[in-house]
């Protein structure tokens, strides 16, 4: 009798250890647990829950992807989906949840849609359209126009000095016929302050000038970006501690 019980001790054991046995994404109770997003179960409630939105809608909503899914255990189960669909014409993120019965009855119980997370800002960098004549933008230097370009900076950067540094970052030869005067060596932004209206930008490096032409482009392209902002009505910059003026001379 007692090797039997020592017997169906250690079967228990190793019945306890055996691969899969603990299940590694099987949800806990109480909490939500991730789940792969082609799970059998899960691709089963995202369907269901776009067929059911349409329902209750009287929409055509289609599924384009499912971004992530999680699962918890209940009496029965929960599913909370992030789901790119289209709904009419709209196309978005939605986050649903699908709750599946003991008896394995699907019911949505929530459609909410999800914010888009932010990947970045758009500011304007300007450059120089040669002998446009003010066409395309404001007039300057010898008979050029500074027209704008819109570029995408980080969300969370300082507005103007990431847009300083997108000027500084673009090369010399633009698309469009468009070109960056702004090129030298080491050229990178130490500071950006702005105080009651003026923005003051400090440089490192060195700025190259070509000719006499190239000085109004610099400058305009440089106070045109920075005054794209709120609240900046006078640009002052320096490279290398001196005034941008008198290192273009």
């Amino acid at each position: 009798m007692k090797r039997v019980l020592l017997t169906v001790l250690a079967l228990l054991i190793l019945g306890a250890g055996a691969p899969g046995a603990r299940g590694q994404e099987r949800p806990i109770a109480g909490g939500y647990g991730e789940r792969p997003t082609n799970d059998r179960d899960v691709v089963a409630a995202a369907a269901f829950a776009v067929r059911e939105r349409a329902r209750q809608t009287r929409r055509r909503v289609t599924l384009l992807s499912i971004t992530s899914a999680e699962a918890q255990v209940v009496a029965g189960m929960n599913y909370r989906l992030v789901m790119n669909v289209r709904e009419g014409r709209e196309e978005g993120h939605v986050t649903a949840i699908v709750h599946r019965s003991l008896r394995r009855r699907l019911s949505l119980e929530s459609w909410e849609p999800t914010p888009s997370v932010s990947l970045g800002r758009e500011v304007k960098v300007y450059l120089v359209a040669l002998d446009d004549k003010g066409r395309r933008g404001q007039r300057v230097g010898c008979d050029d126009s500074l027209v704008p370009v819109t570029r995408t900076v980080g969300a969370g950067a300082e507005p103007i000095r990431a847009a300083v540094e997108e000027l500084l970052a673009i090369p010399r030869e633009y698309e469009g016929g468009l070109g960056n005067y702004w090129r030298g060596e080491n050229l990178s932004v130490q500071s950006v302050q702005l105080r009651s209206g003026v923005a003051t930008i400090r440089l490192r490096g060195n700025v190259h000038i070509a000719g006499v032409c190239d000085a109004p482009r610099i400058e305009g392209q440089i106070r045109e970006t920075a005054r794209q902002f709120r609240g900046v009505r006078t640009v002052r910059v320096f490279v290398g501690g001196r005034r941008l003026s008198d290192v273009l001379r």
